[in-house]
């Protein structure tokens, strides 16, 4: 379940910030189970250890056969062993414990919360575009602004990387923002007979936000 941490549409925030918990009872007694077999397991190998010392001890002394040390000492390597595997467990609910805190991926503004308070969802998956997705916010970086736009077949040959553009925002005609083609898609779309280039904006400033709508012109 989910729990904000005070940041709402328009904030900023800060790489690696916080931005949600989300309810961690079952990681965390995972952990403290497994913490407990842990110790468990340490008590195991320490009578094991115990008892080789002993049992090596009368071999030594020929008081007992190879096969009675043979078993003492792979009852030490056994009990090493399962306490390798139950710390891998741990490093394991560690990490599911660890993914309950959501934490923005770059500086930037928060454009939608995806998620409320007390909605279900879960930290391994990871989500895409709003179906049964588990993403809990979208962030952007103002300061690196593309624009997308489908070209038609017959105009590739005009248009390559790092081509210089002129990008016009729909809602500010007058201003103008210098731009390079930064990405051609490398699969056209065959109904369409278009491919996508992104272009991406050099020095975008406050009036520029995501999902406005832009004409580019490429330039000579």
């Amino acid at each position: 379940m989910v729990e904000w941490i005070g940041v709402k549409k328009g904030d900023a925030v800060e790489k690696g910030q916080i931005v949600v918990r989300l309810e961690n009872a079952e990681q965390r007694a995972n952990v403290a189970q497994t913490e407990g077999r842990l110790a468990t397991a340490q008590v195991g190998l320490e009578k094991a250890e115990l008892a080789y010392r002993r049992v090596h001890n009368l071999y030594e002394r020929k008081v007992v056969a190879d096969d009675v040390d043979d078993e003492a000492r792979l009852s030490v390597a056994a009990a090493r062993a399962t306490i390798r595997e139950i710390q891998g467990q741990l490093d394991l609910v560690h990490t599911y414990l660890d993914w309950t805190v959501i934490r923005s991926p770059i500086s930037g503004v928060v454009l939608e919360k995806l998620a409320e308070p007390g909605e279900l969802v879960t930290p391994q998956s990871f989500g895409g575009a709003r179906g049964p997705s588990t993403a809990v916010l979208a962030v952007a970086d103002p300061r690196d602004l593309q624009v997308e736009l489908d070209v038609n077949e017959t105009d590739l040959a005009k248009i390559a990387l790092g081509a210089k553009c002129r990008v016009i925002p729909e809602a500010y005609p007058t201003k103008t923002y210098d731009g390079l083609v930064a990405e051609i898609s490398p699969e056209a779309n065959r109904q369409k007979g278009t491919l996508q280039i992104k272009v991406g904006i050099k020095e975008p400033d406050r009036y520029l936000t995501p999902e406005l709508t832009a004409k580019v012109e490429f330039l000579p």
